[in-house]
């Protein structure tokens, strides 16, 4: 997990003009299907033809550079927007840009799986109207307010509680915090078996490149290609390098 920079929205996410609402406004207008589920405009709205893709979920492919934002996995086909609060308890929030997240399958279902924080009034979009009983989202003073929540990789810095030990090849929090660790645990990250193994087959492959003499860039390079887990190889190279030099003294 990495820090993501949140740049612009797309066009039909981006804020009014001052004289013209948001794009989006209109969308909460016709927020539910007729299934009763929010209507997943992500997925839907502008969609090209040839690439089976929407400007929402380019944007949000390019905010993580193609990865999971919590597991850091390379995205598969099918890949899931998610709601950092979620959408179905938080569904005056379902097109607001700062909420969402790219994620894989298994990391949204075990982030749905988490009780969404308690609010005196339900939160909403802030291009909306707020009601009397509502109250707009300031994520910035919402989040800081909590440590009891996992990480917003797009706000917080999850390197400052969280680090990955090559040795061990798992997550751990760092000293004092209680949110890295909340966030290991609810995750599971990296924790399952499978995934465990992709993670064991990428620390081998960095190990045998630096064995064969290349430099560390060229490891890089090299095992990048096909490991499913990108932002891992550059520790388990440092921590292979390291290990050799040792071995040389």
């Amino acid at each position: 997990m990495r820090h993501l920079k949140r740049g612009d929205p797309p066009a039909s996410l981006a804020d009014g003009d001052g004289t013209e609402p948001a794009p989006r406004v209109a969308w909460y207008d016709k927020l539910y299907k007729e299934d009763g589920k929010i209507n997943d405009r992500w997925n839907t709205h502008e969609k090209d033809r040839v690439t089976g893709t929407t400007p929402i979920r380019s944007a949000l492919s390019s905010l993580s550079d193609g990865l999971c934002a919590y597991c850091g996995v390379r995205l598969p086909s099918g890949w899931h927007v998610e709601h950092w609060l979620p959408s179905d308890k938080f569904p005056r929030l379902a097109y607001y840009w700062p909420n969402l997240l790219p994620a894989c399958a298994g990391c949204n279902l075990k982030k749905k799986a988490i009780a969404p924080p308690v609010t005196p009034k339900p939160l909403i979009d802030p291009a909306l109207v707020a009601k009397d009983d509502e109250a707009p989202y300031n994520k910035v003073s919402f989040l800081e307010a909590r440590i009891d929540r996992i990480i917003d990789p797009s706000h917080d810095d999850p390197m400052a509680h969280i680090e990955f030990e090559c040795a061990a090849m798992i997550f751990v929090a760092r000293a004092g915090s209680a949110m890295g660790a909340l966030t290991i645990k609810k995750l599971r990250l990296l924790q399952e078996r499978d995934v465990a193994n992709d993670v064991a087959r990428i620390s081998e492959a960095v190990r045998l490149a630096i064995s064969k003499g290349l430099a560390d860039d060229a490891v890089v390079a090299l095992v990048s290609l096909t490991a499913a887990y990108p932002t891992l190889v550059e520790e388990f190279c440092g921590f292979w390098r390291s290990f050799s030099l040792r071995a040389r003294m």
